[in-house]
């Protein structure tokens, strides 16, 4: 069984969650540019025994582009994902493999080799992972012309539904 959590500035409610996704596709739409996914984490994301191109986030993203493209939103699915190499230090480099300035949803995988999640120190790697990606990586906001931010990633997390200390430090956020 896979949980999907949210976390990125929608208050941990579903509420929150699909507001602060609006957003994000709203800023999209108008900075002109296409809505950004950025896949890490381990062999399942890579997609390992079938071909790239058929890793879930490509799959995801045939799902999924008709409907953005309706509203006039192009859909762009970048699969980072390596194996073996955990959430710490892999998020210390994330510009190196998403990019920097269009990020709208940030995912990562946990599920096969980082630790059962159930103790404590399971979630130190992504917290450490979840401040890198909410302050490196990002879309920027232009609005003022002058003062430029970034608006802080969607974070999806697939993981082990057992997996309780890494569930309840991304609800804090």
């Amino acid at each position: 069984e896979t949980r999907f959590t949210g976390a990125g500035g929608g208050g941990g409610t579903p509420d929150g969650d699909l507001l602060h996704t609006a957003r994000r596709i709203v800023h999209a739409l108008s900075s002109s540019r296409p809505f950004t996914f950025a896949f890490g984490g381990y062999s399942t994301t890579v997609g390992r025994g079938n071909h790239f191109h058929q890793s879930y986030p490509f799959i995801m993203e045939g799902v999924i582009k008709g409907p953005f493209q309706m509203f006039g939103l192009d859909v762009v699915v970048r699969n980072a994902a390596i194996g073996g190499i955990p959430s710490f230090p892999y998020g210390f480099c994330l510009p190196n493999f998403y990019g920097v300035d269009d990020i709208d949803v940030i995912s990562w995988e946990y599920g096969l080799n980082e630790g059962g999640g159930r103790q404590p120190k399971d979630a130190a790697g992504l917290e450490a992972y979840l401040r890198h990606s909410a302050t490196s990586v990002g879309a920027r906001n232009t609005a003022n012309g002058e003062n430029t931010f970034r608006i802080p990633p969607k974070f999806l997390l697939r993981d082990d539904p057992k997996a309780n200390s890494r569930r309840k430090m991304i609800e804090h956020y």
